[in-house]
Formats: C-alpha cells, sequence, structure tokens
C-alpha cells in the first residue's frame, strides 16, 4: 500500500511508467481515444497494454504513432486469486514488447499464457463458452440436473484439469 499513488490527472499518473494497463470500459472508440492520450503522456518505450476481454490490439492501436508497444494482457476475475493472464500481441506489436511484458507478468508472479495469433475470446473464453455451451444443452435436454452437472464436473473435470490441463 506504501507504493500506491493518487493523481488527479491522467498525465499525473502516467508520470515516469514502464507499463501501463489500462482496465477502461468495453468500448473500442474509448479505448483508441485513451490510447491517443496515454501515448502523448509517456516514453516511446513505455509498453501500454489493454485488459479488454473483446476487443483486438489490432484496432485499439489503429491511430497509436507506436503500435509495436501495444498489446492485451487479459486477467481473469478475481485477478488476486486467479493468476492466469493471456498475452496477446497485434499485428504491429514488436516481438520485443510481447516477450517484455510476459516477462514482467512472470515476475509479479502471474500464470502468463501467450498467444500467438488474435482470436475473438481470445483463448480461456473460447474454452470456457465450449463447456458451457454443452452444459446447457444437457441442462435443456433434461439430462441431468444443473445441480448434478455442477456436482459432475467439480468432482472431475474440474479437478483434473485444474491439475493437468485438457492437453
Amino acid at each position: 500500500l506504501d507504493r500506491l499513488r493518487v493523481c488527479s490527472t491522467e498525465a499525473d499518473a502516467l508520470t515516469d511508467t514502464q507499463f501501463v494497463s489500462e482496465a477502461a470500459v468495453e468500448d473500442l472508440e474509448l479505448k483508441q481515444q485513451l490510447f491517443a492520450r496515454i501515448e502523448e503522456c509517456v516514453a516511446n518505450d513505455t509498453i501500454l497494454a489493454s485488459n479488454t476481454s473483446t476487443h483486438p490490439m489490432t484496432r485499439i492501436a489503429e491511430g497509436m504513432r507506436h503500435p509495436g508497444r501495444a498489446l492485451v494482457t487479459h486477467p481473469f476475475n478475481p485477478p488476486h486469486i486467479i493468476p492466469l493472464v493471456e498475452v496477446i500481441p497485434g499485428v504491429r506489436t514488436s516481438t520485443e514488447t510481447t516477450q517484455t511484458a510476459y516477462d514482467f507478468l512472470q515476475r509479479v508472479g502471474k500464470m502468463a499464457v501467450r498467444l500467438d495469433k488474435e482470436i475473438p475470446g481470445f483463448l480461456v473464453n473460447r474454452i470456457q463458452v465450449a463447456i458451457i455451451r454443452e452444459v446447457l444443452d444437457l441442462l435443456d435436454r433434461g439430462i441431468a440436473s444443473a445441480e448434478d452437472i455442477d456436482r459432475a464436473v467439480r468432482g472431475s473435470a474440474g479437478l483434473r484439469l485444474a491439475a493437468l490441463g485438457p492437453l
């Protein structure tokens, strides 16, 4: 808590930063405007990250002067408990930016996972939606109750996936 600093302006908050992560609402135009403002206040080598779960960095960075330093770092809620952060470069993100962000996240105790291509929903949300789609189908078809489906997943695949992963 001693390292937290309350700032009255964006410019003040961005002084002497090396890594900036925005968490604005999921509005593409708003994020594009925010990145343009941030870019004016930081050094050319400052990494700019978005925690978006919707927009590809390629779209967010369209108007940036230095899009090679921008990427998505997508954490999962609650982020102080769930260690995973997806690292997704845009088409113009530099390899150095991607690796530096990945290394930084690992150093601060996160479990960074790099995606090699932008894809809607990224990695984990796509897997989660596939599972939910199947569970809802099973429930709709009357195969089992919601309670039994939840118990079955928690007592088998949930434990197995957490320990071993799907592959």
